[in-house]
Order: structure tokens, then C-alpha cells, then sequence
């Protein structure tokens, strides 16, 4: 919010229609609306920042390169301390498919991470990130978008037959 001037009329119009009784919307309080409205849109047109939101922009960074099949694999990486199924089948993995699987968890941690607001990024995943730092890192984007992106497991590994 850039306008804060527009956004303290609105933010008065809709003190005074809760005090009111939430009755009736007056002329003045969607006027206020309006120019709220416009202020956020101009702000946005001049930061030549797209109209779209965050879980747009997750969701489309995230359907490019989807894992399919691959995606268990890194899943399990990121999640085995969730199910132990996930452990069990991480212990099965020989070294180098174990090392592809991490491989793809840390390249699509990145690519969650490149999609949020600079603000919300944490420093970048080291190449060599280990499996404790990736799930670390998992667990943390998973917090943070609980509300915006609810199943980010699946989104992020894209897990064929997960129910």
C-alpha cells in the first residue's frame, strides 16, 4: 500500500459503517472505495508490477518443469519425518538416486522461493544443501504459505496418485 491517504479515507469510511450498524454503504464511503481502489491500481501500473497474486504466481512458476513420477523421491527428502512410509522409502533409494532426489527437492525449493516477493525470500539454498537444510527450508515455506498455498506438498512435487 503506497497511497497511505486513500487508505486512511477508507479505512475511516469503514469505521464509520461498522459504528453505524453496517446499515447502509453512503456515497462518501464508496467514493472512499474507489479511490483506494484506483490509488493501488496506479501504484501497481507504475511499479510495472502484474495484476496477479501471490498463489498465481506460485502456482504458475511451479507448473513449468513439474517432477511427475520424480517428485516421490524429492518429497520424501523434504517430508520423510512426516509419514514414515516417506522414510521407508528414502532408506531404499540407492546414493545416486538419493542424490537426484535431493537434487530436484533443492531445485524446487528455488523455484518456490523465486516466486515470492523479494521480502518473503530467505537466502538462497546452497548447492550442496544437505537433506537436514532442505527439510528445514521446507518446513519453513510450508509455514509461511499454510493459508496462501494449502497443499504445497503437491504443488511442489507434483505426487501422481497422492489423495
Amino acid at each position: 500500500m503506497r497511497d497511505l491517504v486513500a487508505l486512511a479515507g477508507f479505512v475511516a469510511a469503514v469505521d464509520v459503517w461498522r459504528d453505524r450498524e453496517r446499515s447502509r454503504i453512503e456515497r462518501w464511503q464508496q467514493a472512499a472505495f474507489y479511490r483506494l481502489l484506483s490509488a493501488t491500481a496506479c501504484a501497481r501500473a507504475e511499479a510495472l508490477e502484474p495484476d496477479i497474486t501471490l498463489t498465481w504466481r506460485i502456482v504458475a512458476s511451479l507448473h513449468e518443469n513439474a517432477p511427475a513420477e520424480d517428485g516421490w523421491a524429492a518429497y520424501a527428502v523434504v517430508a520423510a519425518t512426516k509419514w514414515n512410509r516417506l522414510d521407508e522409502e528414502l532408506e531404499r533409494l540407492t546414493p545416486p538416486q538419493r542424490e537426484a532426489a535431493r537434487s530436484l527437492a533443492r531445485y524446487r525449493l528455488t523455484e518456490l522461493e523465486n516466486a515470492l516477493p523479494s521480502r518473503q525470500r530467505p537466502l538462497p539454498l546452497p548447492r550442496t544443501a544437505d537433506i537436514s537444510v532442505l527439510r528445514q527450508r521446507y518446513r519453513h515455506l510450508e509455514k509461511l504459505l499454510e493459508e496462501t498455498v494449502p497443499q504445497l506438498d503437491r504443488l511442489l512435487f507434483t505426487l501422481p496418485g497422492a489423495r
